[in-house]
């Protein structure tokens, strides 16, 4: 399965012509047989961000416009199930806010967000943040080893070597 997401956001930064065509902004999966379905659509704002842990036993679903990180169970059926709070920067006040995720092979999640990119423990533990001068677009690992961290911004391309791999598309 694919999994994506509507944020909606289309009316608010004033792309002329365009209308939002949903009355919420979800999660969705598009199935192998090329069926859609909404898999999450209420408790946030403007779902921006995507991973899933290392097992695909959970999805970390961004919050742009509240500020937070949510971590949902993935069942056996690929629906999700109960929620937990997994990060909130909504009281940050550095530049940025949950956007692009990435999860690394230790299960530590890499987000771009509030001052740069952040990386949390899989159990939440703040573990430190890369401060960056532009804000923080989004990220993805590659590289020789996928050990390679790069990450967009404004104007900008940034990469870095990181001490962990990420998880490769595609190896499960």
């Amino acid at each position: 399965p694919i999994y994506g997401m509507d944020s909606g956001r289309t009316p608010r930064f004033g792309q002329e012509g365009q209308t939002q065509e949903l009355d919420f902004q979800g999660v969705f999966r598009i199935d192998p047989d090329g069926s859609l379905r909404c898999v999450a659509s209420t408790g946030f704002s403007n779902p921006n961000g995507l991973a899933f842990t290392p097992d695909e036993s959970q999805l970390y679903i961004g919050d742009s416009q509240e500020g937070l990180i949510w971590c949902y169970e993935v069942n056996a059926d690929l629906s999700l199930g109960d929620r937990i709070l997994f990060v909130d920067q909504s009281n940050d006040d550095r530049r940025g806010a949950p956007d692009g995720m990435k999860v690394d092979t230790e299960g530590r999640l890499w987000t771009t967000g509030a001052g740069g990119v952040s990386t949390h423990a899989a159990d939440g533990t703040y573990l430190g943040v890369f401060e960056m001068d532009e804000h923080a677009a989004n990220l993805t690992f590659g590289g020789d080893g996928f050990s390679t961290l790069f990450m967009t911004a404004g104007t900008s391309l940034f990469s870095i070597e990181t001490a962990v791999s990420g998880i490769v598309p595609g190896s499960r």
